[in-house]
This record gives C-alpha cells, sequence and structure tokens, in this order.
C-alpha cells in the first residue's frame, strides 16, 4: 500500500520541484544584484563625502590663517593658489605643479612669501586627497573653489553645477 501511494506522489511531482528551485534562484540572482548596485552607489557618495570633508577641512585651516593677513598677502595667497590649479589640466599634474614651488620659511622670509608658501602647501595637501583647491572671484569678494572627481578639471563651472545637482562634486566657500 505505501509503495502504491508512494508511486503516486512521486508521479504527480516530477519536474515541479526543478522549476520552484529555478525560479527562486531566479529570485535570489535579481535581489543579489539589487544589494550591489546599492552598495556600489553607496560607495561612491562616501568617497565624495569623504573628499568634500577634506577640501572642507583644508580650506577651514587657511581661513583662520589668513585672519591676520593684511590684503597683500591675501593677494598673494590667492595668486599662487590660482596659479598652481590653472597650471594644470589632470590630477598628475596639479600634484607636480603643487609640488614645483618650493619655499623655506622656516628660517624666516617676507610676509608675501609666508602667504605664498601657505597656498603651496595647501595645493599639496589637496593633491595628496585628490582634490583641486583654488580662488576666484564670487559676489562676496573672493571664495575658494574645491572640486574632486569629474568635476576637477572638465571645466565646470562650480555654481551651476551645484545649482543643478544636489550631489555636486564642487565646493565654493567665501570668506577669502
Amino acid at each position: 500500500m505505501n509503495a502504491r501511494i508512494y508511486q503516486q506522489i512521486y508521479k504527480k511531482s516530477t519536474g515541479s520541484s526543478l522549476l520552484e528551485v529555478l525560479m527562486a534562484l531566479l529570485l535570489l540572482s535579481v535581489v543579489a544584484l539589487g544589494l550591489l548596485l546599492v552598495q556600489g552607489r553607496l560607495l561612491i557618495s562616501s568617497s565624495s563625502a569623504d573628499l568634500k570633508s577634506q577640501a572642507v577641512q583644508l580650506i577651514n585651516n587657511d581661513y583662520h590663517a589668513l585672519r591676520n593677513f593684511d590684503d597683500n598677502q591675501k593677494r598673494s595667497y590667492r595668486l599662487a593658489l590660482s596659479q598652481i590649479a590653472s597650471s594644470a589640466t589632470t590630477l598628475q599634474e596639479y600634484r607636480r605643479a603643487a609640488q614645483a614651488p618650493r619655499m623655506d620659511c622656516y628660517q624666516g622670509c617676507s610676509a608675501d612669501a609666508y602667504a605664498q608658501s601657505l597656498a603651496i602647501q595647501t595645493a599639496n595637501a589637496a593633491a595628496q586627497a585628490n582634490v583641486v583647491i583654488t580662488a576666484t572671484t564670487c559676489p562676496s569678494g573672493y571664495c575658494w573653489v574645491a572640486m574632486w572627481g569629474s568635476a576637477a578639471f572638465a571645466g565646470y563651472d562650480c555654481q551651476a553645477r551645484l545649482a543643478s545637482t544636489a550631489s555636486a562634486d564642487c565646493l565654493i566657500m567665501g570668506g577669502l
């Protein structure tokens, strides 16, 4: 009797469990792919947030250093920072441009040379962090502009980019 019941159950269930397993595998692979895509996007946004944080920290350090500078020193700082950024078209060139000028202010130098030295140090630190920092005019006077990722040397207008997208890869800070 048991053999007859077993044969009836076996005949009814052939093939359907294989189809269920295949559907479960398909569903599982779609979910896994979705999780990988989400993880990739989170990694990219985390990296962008880290670069933005580093740029803000560098600019903040210079802001505090520049508070005691006179107008000529600030102009020297802005010119040095702008010249380094404008002389490069790639991040590697920016690194080389930031490392090229050497100023030794440890044994004393003029106030303008000290301001230029600060700009060179900032550009070096920014280049090491894969960030480009420059100075430009803005409605409130002069501003720092920090760029990273695809915006760094693509010729983007940072103000337009910030207005068009919430997760921009550039930053403008006043107070320079």
